[in-house]
């Protein structure tokens, strides 16, 4: 409840050097408009940046290099969820991150986010859950084919793109052509903007 907050400084978890858990840590920080590249960037033992930046309403931009140096990191659950002005989601964000398992909910119900990156998960080989990361991303109209390609241990899927009103066209992403219709259910519920939403299978919108 530090509403006042619009910045953090650099340094602030320099010396915090075995710190596992930031899960929370800027969590409801409404007036937050930005975070410094290398904050960080000390922090190698973290594994856990769950809902880190929850509710971030004015966070517009996230640093590419962010989590360069947290290698260990498993879970993103929830971390930019309700932070409405973000504009761009950068490719690299989860370049190193090559242990994370689990991208629920991390992006869910933005309002300005157009596209995403092909390769923003490439490296998250590790990855087994995708349930609802993008869900009710309004502006979203683009979905690229390749986006979980190499996250061949993902098989949760549910609602990953749920309410994403401004889709025009609906097609599974290629990895989920291989897994159970129950492990991709609700994938596109609520798109009905999409002008082939009537004609999909009804496990895609459940």
């Amino acid at each position: 409840n530090s509403n006042n907050i619009k910045t953090v400084p650099e340094n602030l978890f320099k010396y915090n050097t075995e710190v596992e858990n930031f899960n929370y840590v800027f969590s409801g920080l409404t007036s937050l408009e930005s975070v410094p590249e290398n904050i960080f960037s000390n922090n190698k033992k973290v594994k856990n940046f769950e809902s880190a930046f929850d509710c971030n309403y004015k966070l517009k931009t996230i640093p590419e290099n962010l989590f360069k140096n947290n290698t260990e990191v498993e879970n993103f659950y929830s971390a930019y969820r309700y932070c409405y002005k973000l504009e761009n989601i950068p490719e690299n964000l989860f370049k190193y991150n090559t242990k994370a398992k689990n991208f629920s909910y991390t992006f869910y119900g933005l309002k300005k986010i157009t596209a995403i990156p092909g390769n923003l998960f490439y490296n998250n080989t590790e990855v087994e859950n995708f349930r609802c990361t993008f869900g009710g991303n309004e502006k979203l109209y683009d979905i690229p084919w390749n986006l979980f390609e190499n996250n061949t241990k993902a098989n949760n899927f549910q609602e990953t793109f749920a309410h994403c009103n401004s889709l025009t066209y609906l097609n599974l992403p290629n990895r989920c052509y291989s897994l159970q219709e129950n492990q991709y259910y609700g994938i596109f519920r609520g798109c009905t903007n999409a002008h082939n939403y009537d004609s999909v299978p009804e496990s895609w919108k459940n």
